[in-house]
């Protein structure tokens, strides 16, 4: 015998004496010991249920209360299929569910005359749906509004809590956002050509050679650091965070790369000026690695040490193919213009 015969339970005398026409009264079924039969576990009467349950295992258990739930469709089709004269047992099989669950469906159809579900003995939810989508929509036409303000705008009656739950059932959370530049329309579309002007680049990328500089912390992270701590806890020296007073320890790269090959990497000592730049970068790093890449084009952004007179001068000095990709892409009032010599493929910057 399986598992899925073991564990079957039926109501069989209740069940018997109805499918046989036993007259019985209200207050008799009400009132009738159910005789409960679990296979080769010997579970008798519902009285004894605890004592009986005391003895088996946590999965049988789990077993034996399985009940499956019936929808509004399938106890319309309990009523419809015991009116045409089909037996308990042969419903519960057709629905695939227990002979105790179509067995009740149908004294309640008996009784009250519907099979619809009752009414939850649970608070009632605070927001109607529509409130709900509204919620949804205002945090997603005004994403930086609180929950106060999304509170007033709804115009609901229910706590700030209540708007926070209605939040995060739709997947809005609360997050710092990514700090960004800000563009204009003519941002975008100058950026926009650039793109559609090498979408077809494939080999061309190989010679150009992209740089950056970072700063790194010489210690603990100096964003958003978060602590996990009970009430009274605030000043324990485990949750606090100690900090400078003065600028933070650090330290600031600079590196280039291409899609072959890597400068060395440069420790820039302090701030970043117009001539350490040209002296301790470009003079130093830039114009010896540039001259090891065949028709290197060198990208640069538009910060001020970049596009300086200085700076332009000491790359426009460089006797080697050396270019610069236009600068238009990026965040300045003025644009660049470009041409390609056909010679050595190499980007030129014109003034």
């Amino acid at each position: 015998m399986n598992d899925d015969t073991k564990f079957q339970y039926v109501l069989e005398k209740e069940i018997d004496d109805e499918e046989n026409g036993a007259d019985e009264n209200e207050d008799d079924m009400q009132t009738k010991k159910v005789t409960w039969k679990l296979a080769d576990k010997g579970l008798r009467t519902f009285t004894n249920f605890a004592e009986q349950c005391s003895s088996m295992s946590a999965h049988d258990v789990m077993k034996f209360h399985c009940v499956v739930s019936l929808t509004e469709f399938e106890r319309g089709l309990v009523v419809g299929l015991r009116e045409g004269g089909f037996s308990f047992r042969d419903i519960a099989e057709r629905l695939g569910t227990n002979v105790s669950t179509v067995h009740d469906c149908w004294q309640r159809w008996a009784r009250e005359g519907t099979v619809s579900g009752r009414p939850g003995s649970g608070r009632p939810r605070g927001t109607t749906e529509r409130e709900d989508r509204r919620v949804r929509r205002m945090a997603v036409a005004h994403r930086t509004a609180s929950v106060a303000e999304i509170r007033a705008a709804v115009g609901t009656t229910v706590i700030q809590r209540t708007v926070t739950n209605r939040l995060l059932q739709g997947q809005f959370r609360a997050r710092r956002p990514v700090a960004c530049i800000p563009l204009t329309s003519n941002h975008y579309r100058l950026r926009r050509e650039w793109c559609q002007a090498r979408a077809h680049w494939r080999t061309e990328w190989r010679s150009v050679v992209f740089y950056d500089e970072s700063w790194f912390c010489l210690g603990a992270s100096d964003g958003r650091v978060l602590v996990r701590r009970r009430p009274g806890e605030r000043l324990q020296p485990t949750c606090l965070r100690p900090r400078h007073t003065g600028p933070t320890p650090g330290v600031r790269i600079w590196g280039a790369v291409s899609c072959d090959s890597r400068s060395t990497l440069v420790v820039i000592p302090r701030t970043l000026t117009l001539n350490l730049y040209v002296s301790l970068v470009i003079q130093s790093v830039v114009l010896p690695f540039m001259s090891s890449i065949q028709g290197g084009v060198f990208q640069q952004d538009n910060t001020r040490p970049h596009t300086a007179v200085v700076t332009q001068h000491a790359l426009q000095s460089f006797e080697c193919c050396l270019g610069l990709l236009d600068h238009h892409i990026f965040l300045q009032s003025s644009t660049y213009g470009t041409s390609l010599d056909d010679n050595s493929s190499v980007i030129y910057n014109q003034h």
